[in-house]
């Protein structure tokens, strides 16, 4: 399987500055409230059904910062411990995201916003759930550019993803739970940077594009909807080897802890009202590589039943299943339009998978008239470029 090269420090390190400069949704309300980040030892949730998760969350948190960019080419770490005065209070968080129940069982943590069950196999989460309401979205004193991706110092040693795991593997560290829906105070930003519990190894492009734009279109629900409860995850999918004449299971690990990298990835929605009402639900399955045409949303869409099969997992057990029967798509329409950083990002995948010369110099042509932000993001266009066009060669001889 070929992997981009980014090795060069200048272009790796622009792919940095643009994610972090990146909107991961419209805005929500403008708010100056101050809110205070206190930090307390973490709470490691064992039961499925029966959990109580309130609004005030506890957790420690190791102030662990990685001077290093987006895709894993840090320079050094550095470690700060929690301040006693972080470590002395309560930090009080509008969201329930386990009221309806969880997925499933079995190393589950709880942070500020979001719960998430880490698979200590695959190094990735197995699910990470969160709950966005009008309150918690409406507080935006969180600020990614002062996040850094961090080791789960929560996760044993020998079961985390690490900075070096994502450092050269041509992949992107793509959020589950987005860093834009958590923007309510700095500690819940960082939480999202949290590689074990949060963070997958993600194609560059899908990311910037298709999954983007369903973040932002289940992060605009709550315009409509006093509630949304999200859960998203990596899936597994298996493919008919015609070698092998049968079904196979196959996908990548990355980096020493060998990281697996998902075929797919799943987003399962319920948005409602206050008690329940106008609830809408729905669930998406997104291969995990270049998306080379632009879709409707409601393409991605999956029956529930069969991405539970798929997963293995229970989405909101406590919601009584006849009770989803308005599909979001139908009530929402489900529309986010690519805007030229998402139609940039789209060119990439091509040139990434291109099947023929032609498809890939017309990818080039539209790069180059859209213009790029810097000299780093040109030359990883070209660089990518001319590997494709190599190979696709190769082949014509």
């Amino acid at each position: 399987m070929w992997k981009i090269g980014l090795s060069s420090v200048g272009v790796a390190t622009g792919i940095g500055y643009w994610w972090s400069q990146r909107n991961d949704e419209e805005p929500f309300v403008t708010s100056d409230v101050a809110v205070s980040t206190p930090q307390l030892p973490t709470q490691v949730l064992t039961q499925k059904h029966d959990i109580d998760v309130s609004s005030t969350a506890l957790i420690k948190r190791e102030n662990t910062l990685a001077k290093e960019d987006r895709l894993g080419n840090e320079s050094h770490t550095r470690n700060s411990p929690p301040t006693n005065d972080d470590q002395s209070r309560h930090m009080l968080v509008p969201v329930n995201p386990g009221k309806y129940g969880l997925p499933g069982e079995g190393n589950v943590y709880r942070h500020h916003a979001t719960i998430a069950s880490v698979n200590y196999q695959t190094r990735t989460p197995n699910w990470v759930l969160q709950h966005n309401t009008r309150e918690y979205l409406k507080v935006r004193t969180g600020d990614r550019q002062n996040s850094r991706f961090t080791e789960d110092k929560q996760v044993p040693k020998p079961f985390r993803a690490t900075l070096s795991d994502y450092r050269d593997s041509g992949y992107s560290r793509g959020h589950l739970a987005p860093a834009g829906d958590n923007k309510f105070n700095q500690v819940c930003m960082d939480e999202t940077f949290l590689l074990s519990t949060n963070i997958i190894p993600q194609d560059l492009s899908m990311n910037g594009c298709d999954w983007l734009r369903l973040e932002r279109m289940t992060h605009k629900l709550s315009k409509r909807y006093s509630d949304v409860y999200v859960v998203s995850g990596p899936a597994y999918v298996p493919q008919f080897d015609h070698d092998e004449k049968k079904m196979m299971m196959k996908y990548e690990v990355i980096g020493r802890h060998q990281v697996a990298v998902p075929t797919h990835v799943f987003k399962v929605i319920v948005a409602e009202n206050e008690d329940g009402k106008d609830r809408v639900f729905g669930a998406f399955l997104m291969e995990n590589k270049p998306i080379k045409d632009q879709k409707p949303l409601y393409s991605y869409q999956v029956p529930l039943s069969e991405l539970e099969k798929l997963t293995g997992l229970e989405f909101f057990p406590k919601i009584d299943r006849s009770s989803l029967i308005n599909d979001v798509c139908v009530s929402t329409g489900c529309v986010y339009d690519a805007d030229k950083l998402i139609r940039q990002w789209r060119n990439f995948g091509i040139i990434k998978d291109a099947d023929s010369i032609e498809e890939l110099n017309n990818a080039w042509d539209r790069s180059k008239e859209a213009g790029f932000y810097a000299s780093w993001e040109h030359n990883m266009y070209k660089q990518e470029y001319e590997r494709r066009m190599k190979h696709l060669k190769s082949h014509q001889m």
